[in-house]
């Protein structure tokens, strides 16, 4: 199943870049995944270093910048 999306998402979108985004109070990164139209699972694989269940406010995070062909 995740396979399929991954392979739909590689046809939707390409990556081209991230940026930092800090977590402003009441941000959640499912929040931010679905506000930059990205799949959370593409946030999390890009922040493999943060558990993004255990972020709070203050806290960066980078973003995916993606580009739709």
């Amino acid at each position: 199943f995740h396979q399929k999306l991954r392979e739909r998402a590689a046809r939707d979108f390409t990556v081209v870049g991230t940026r930092a985004h800090r977590l402003e109070p009441g941000e959640t990164p499912w929040r931010l995944a679905v506000t930059n139209g990205i799949p959370f699972w593409l946030l999390e694989q890009t922040n493999p270093e943060r558990d993004l269940a255990a972020v709070q406010a203050g806290d960066t995070l980078l973003v995916p910048v993606v580009r739709k062909p």
